[in-house]
């Protein structure tokens, strides 16, 4: 699994380390380490985390890319998955059409001179 920041408590202070989501996993067990979840995150991030299926095979950490097939970062495929997320957050057309359409349609067919 991929190196992360994960955010802690201590006291009711959030706490920002650096750890591995393998020093979350009971390496003889293969399982949640419990405890150290529930001391690192909220209530509902633990029921998220615990949720989550572990491997059998419990792969060493590396850090991944997922932006290119490679695995591998580089500025251009940054680029790409940050135009495919702004491609997403416009508008999409509607299946009933162009609610202006009426109005154009009127606007358009009166009779009036064609310069004002």
């Amino acid at each position: 699994m991929a190196i992360g920041f994960i955010f802690g408590r201590i006291s009711g202070c959030l706490l920002q380390q650096r750890i591995k989501v393998s020093a979350l996993i009971d390496r003889d067990t293969r399982r949640w380490k419990v405890d150290v979840v529930r001391s690192l995150f909220l209530p509902f991030e633990v029921r998220t985390i615990l949720n989550i299926p572990l491997s059998h095979n419990l792969l060493e950490d590396q850090i991944i890319w997922v932006g290119n097939k490679k695995g591998d970062f580089s500025v251009k495929s940054a680029y790409y998955i940050v135009v495919g997320v702004l491609d997403t957050m416009k508008e999409g057309e509607s299946s009933s059409g162009d609610p202006w359409n009426p109005l154009w349609k009127k606007l358009w067919h009166l009779n009036i001179l064609p310069k004002i």
